[in-house]
């Protein structure tokens, strides 16, 4: 799915323990977007296993959805990447 094309690591040690890799990406071709799912390639790209450009160019996600989940990653944790708390976190 994703052609080792970066610098950075292909597997990553996260703080909490887990290890994270390439191969946790989801498939492409995605249609329903879990909190989980989201998770997971926010963190791909903040810890530069992947870019943001090849997570959006792969899932076909726009630059403000992709932008939206990144932020409300970094500001509130990974609770707010659930769409029905979704209300909880964006600021009118």
């Amino acid at each position: 799915m994703f052609p080792k094309t970066s610098c950075g690591p292909s597997v990553v040690r996260l703080q909490n323990g887990e290890v994270l890799s390439l191969a946790d990406l989801p498939c492409t071709g995605v249609k329903r977007w879990t909190a989980a799912r989201k998770r997971c390639v926010v963190r791909a790209v903040l810890y530069k296993i992947v870019t943001a450009e090849e997570i959006k160019t792969v899932y076909q996600l726009s630059d403000e959805e992709f932008s939206s989940w990144l932020s409300r990653y970094a500001h509130h944790g990974s609770e707010a990447l659930k769409e029905t708390k979704i209300k909880n976190y964006i600021q009118p």
